[in-house]
C-alpha cells in the first residue's frame, strides 16, 4: 500500500513538472515571436540609417572652379581627408561645420595624426570648397 502511495505522489510530481514546462515552453514560444519582431524592427532601423548616409563629396571640374583652387589640390586634400581623418572617426560632411570651426579643428587634428603642413593646407581648401558646393550656385 506505501508502494502505490509513492508512486501515486510521484507520478502527481512528474504531472505538476511536466504542467510548469508546458507553461514555460509557452512563453518562450511567445518571446520568440516577439523577438523575431524586435529583431524585425532594429534590422530595418540599421537599413534605413545605411541609406540615409551622404557621402562626402568627390572634388570634380565645377568644385574646383567654383572655389578657385586646383581639381588636383582638392583632389589631394579630399583623399588625405577620408584617409587620415577617417583613420580615427567617422569623417564630417563639410558642411556640418563652419569655415570658422574647421580652422580650428583641422590644424589640430592634422597635428594629432601627424599630416604635413602641405596636406593640412589642401584639406583645408578641399573643405572649404566643399563647404561652397553644398550651398549651391547662388553662394558663389
Amino acid at each position: 500500500m506505501a508502494s502505490s502511495r509513492l508512486k501515486i505522489k510521484f507520478w502527481i510530481q512528474i504531472k505538476v513538472f511536466v504542467d510548469r514546462l508546458k507553461i514555460v515552453a509557452g512563453g518562450l514560444l511567445w518571446l520568440n515571436g516577439f523577438m523575431k519582431w524586435v529583431l524585425l524592427i532594429i534590422g530595418v532601423c540599421v537599413v534605413a540609417g545605411c541609406v540615409a548616409k551622404t557621402q562626402i563629396p568627390v572634388p570634380d571640374t565645377a568644385m574646383a572652379a567654383g572655389s578657385g583652387h586646383s581639381l588636383q589640390t582638392l583632389q589631394r586634400g579630399h583623399a588625405v581627408y577620408v584617409s587620415q581623418c577617417g583613420r580615427c572617426h567617422e569623417p564630417m560632411m563639410p558642411s556640418k561645420v563652419s569655415d570658422e570651426d574647421w580652422h580650428v579643428v583641422v590644424p589640430g587634428m592634422a597635428w594629432n595624426a601627424g599630416i604635413s603642413q602641405s596636406d593640412e593646407g589642401a584639406v583645408m581648401k578641399y573643405l572649404h570648397a566643399a563647404r561652397l558646393e553644398s550651398r549651391g550656385p547662388q553662394s558663389r
